[in-house]
């Protein structure tokens, strides 16, 4: 008899005998890209919904990431890892003639070096990204910056960022997602958690 593993959908004939099956067995299983967001999905959701109203009343989602200008040519991606790999990368990157795409934590220490991002993202619903994009080098260039907001971003982030505003709702489940993303007015996409996915 074959054995079933945690994620096997197949239906399966058992002999009672050779099997005692216990409650976690007799149940069908999330799939399992659900199962490792459901404790961040039920932790952070107070939050996102909270911000998301209070950014679609206050803010508005003038602009979605379908009216980005399309990229054309050599593109990069940048993250600012803990790690602090991005300094290794500083003088390559000066020298890159293409498009860069950059997660907010990324944006300051580029524009510090004199690397103006194309885009920026933000898809965090702290408060405390605010210092990514409320930063002396990032305000300089914020009119050669488009910036990238998941509609659950914090609303203090998104007024600190004055330059040109994306929004996309973030998935979150359905049929939620499709709810605030019909309100709205906004394409869905999945974060994945990171910016750097999203990008």
């Amino acid at each position: 008899m074959a054995t079933l593993t945690k994620h096997d959908r197949r239906k399966a004939t058992f002999i009672a005998q050779e099997w005692e099956p216990t409650n976690e067995d007799l149940f069908i299983r999330k799939p399992y890209e659900t199962e490792r967001t459901d404790s961040t999905l039920y932790e952070k959701l107070p939050e996102w919904l909270t911000n998301w109203r209070v950014n679609y009343e206050t803010i508005g989602f003038d602009r979605t990431i379908e009216d980005l200008p399309r990229i054309k040519g050599p593109t990069l991606i940048v993250d600012n890892s803990m790690t602090g790999s991005l300094d290794k990368h500083i003088e390559a990157l000066k020298k890159f003639e293409g498009t860069i795409l950059s997660c907010d934590r990324a944006a300051w220490k580029l524009c510090t070096h004199g690397i103006v991002p194309n885009i920026v993202g933000n898809v965090d619903s702290s408060f405390l990204c605010i210092q990514f994009v409320d930063n002396p080098e990032v305000r300089k260039h914020m009119d050669e910056i488009h910036g990238v907001f998941a509609s659950t971003a914090h609303p203090l982030t998104i007024r600190a960022f004055s330059g040109r505003r994306y929004y996309f709702q973030p998935w979150m489940g359905f049929p939620l997602t499709d709810s605030l993303s019909a309100k709205g007015r906004l394409p869905v996409m999945s974060s994945g958690g990171c910016i750097h996915n999203t990008l």
